[in-house]
């Protein structure tokens, strides 16, 4: 049987079933309102389980009473399963049991899933999560495990040896069966053979005994009868019954139903608004990402400009240093560079000089600017100062006029 899909909201479930189980979850459970909901939804999903309150001892020895799920979850299923809810579920995962009273020809296979008292370990186990597992998840794992596993075998005759063989059952009453043995017959001492050896005729002759028929044994009482359990899933609603109660009950099931399709709606929902806050993002990431490889690609491209205009100022110096070489092989001896450095005229080489101290003399007075803004000098010695490099940058640019009127000609 496939489970019913996550969009049905139709709960087939009796609504007797539904009042009970609500009733026994409410003093036993803490997460009350989960218990609820996922006992309906796995009712509902496999019709061949069924639920009841059974005591649950584990391994320290500890009893409480507990709901039980048992049964076979799909009509193919190899074996009955035993589902255990804990008191504190979700945060504990189920435990599960496969049925032994249920096995009649087979035996349990122990195996990765599940161990020789028929205890199964499912992988959903190793990563519980209450927020995103649940009994239904669990039930899957265990039809599929079920399914494609080696889970029970059946019982073979070297496996009957292993097992005490009762011995048969004594009759109830041994008077009836065992035959017994047969008396002797009666005599008289008249015709035995006693009166051969000379015994008076005369001594009376004791009556014989008469034997009694052995005394039955009480009747045993009578077994009680044995009441069948009801199945409330099986069970149909008494005709008579309270249509107040009814309707309540009918108002219930509505609004559960419309609970559900609320969640549905609302989940589909967020989950499109999700989905489109997710492709935004994406698009921003994206765009992000396309525009820093544009950047590093021009980054890169910078780089590999600057390399060969570095390499081919590098190429140009060496040249120069391969013609300086070349000029000292020739003259045979150091030249200083500077000397290299040379005008075609004394006159040049006197401008030079000249447009250079003028340059020194402006940059000297506008620091001694700076100095009288700070308070370093005094004011009289700043004009006396700059008074004297005043009348010297004067005679500068003077002879400056002249050597470039006289280059003119």
């Amino acid at each position: 049987m496939v489970p019913a899909s996550n969009g049905e909201s139709f709960v087939s479930i009796p609504q007797p079933v539904i009042n009970w189980l609500f009733k026994v979850i409410q003093p036993i459970y803490h997460d009350k309102k989960t218990t609820f909901h996922d006992a309906v939804v796995i009712l509902n999903y496999y019709r061949q389980l069924r639920p009841r309150t059974r005591v649950y001892t584990d391994s320290n020895g500890i009893s409480e009473l507990l709901l039980c799920i048992y049964g076979k979850p799909e009509i193919e299923s190899p074996v009955s399963l035993l589902i255990w809810i804990p008191r504190s579920y979700p945060l504990e995962h189920p435990i599960v049991y496969v049925d032994l009273e249920s096995l009649k020809d087979s035996k349990i296979s122990p195996g990765k899933h599940v161990d020789p008292n028929g205890m199964m370990t499912l992988p959903i186990f190793e990563k519980w999560d209450a927020d995103t597992c649940n009994l239904l998840h669990v039930v899957q794992e265990c039809v599929k495990i079920c399914r494609y596993d080696h889970v029970v075998d059946p019982i073979t005759f070297d496996d009957q040896g292993t097992y005490l063989t009762l011995p048969l059952k004594l009759p109830s009453n041994p008077d009836e069966e065992i035959p017994k043995p047969p008396l002797p017959k009666k005599t008289s001492l008249q015709n035995s053979p006693s009166n051969f050896f000379g015994v008076p005729s005369n001594i009376p002759v004791k009556a014989p005994i008469e034997v009694l028929p052995a005394e039955a044994p009480p009747v045993l009482p009578k077994k009680p009868l044995v009441v069948p359990s009801l199945d409330l899933l099986d069970s149909v609603a008494n005709e008579n019954a309270d249509h107040t109660h009814k309707a309540v009950l009918g108002d219930l099931q509505h609004a559960l139903n419309e609970m559900s399709e609320e969640d549905i709606t609302y989940i589909n929902e967020h989950l499109q608004k999700r989905k489109l806050a997710i492709a935004s993002a994406y698009q921003q990431f994206e765009s992000m990402y396309k525009y820093e490889a544009d950047a590093l690609k021009n980054i890169q491209e910078s780089i590999e400009l600057t390399k060969a205009s570095l390499q081919g100022e590098i190429t140009l110096i060496q040249k120069h240093f391969n013609k300086i070489e070349l000029y000292e092989k020739e003259n045979g001896e150091e030249i200083d560079p500077s000397s290299l450095v040379t005008t075609q005229n004394d006159a040049l080489d006197q401008l030079y000089e000249l447009v250079a101290r003028d340059y020194a003399l402006s940059d000297t007075m506008h620091v001694l600017a700076r100095l009288l803004n700070r308070d370093t000098v005094n004011l009289d010695v700043f004009v006396k100062k700059t008074r004297q490099l005043g009348r010297d940058q004067f005679f500068t640019r003077m002879h400056i006029q002249k050597i470039a009127e006289s280059l003119k000609h």
